[in-house]
């Protein structure tokens, strides 16, 4: 009974189930960024109080 009105032309072409991949993938682009930002200022902190 909870199929009646089910058109399988509604289902998503195969073309969207590549979205999940392309989230995790700006996920680690946005993690990476994250971290090397931090390694950058770990290395400007390091420097000044080298040069202090």
């Amino acid at each position: 009974m909870a199929y009646i009105g089910y058109d399988s032309g509604l289902r998503p072409p195969s073309g969207r189930t590549q979205s999940r991949p392309a989230r995790a993938r700006f996920a680690w682009e946005r993690l990476g960024l994250v971290a090397a930002s931090i390694l950058a200022w770990v290395a400007i902190i390091a420097g000044v109080r080298a040069i202090l």
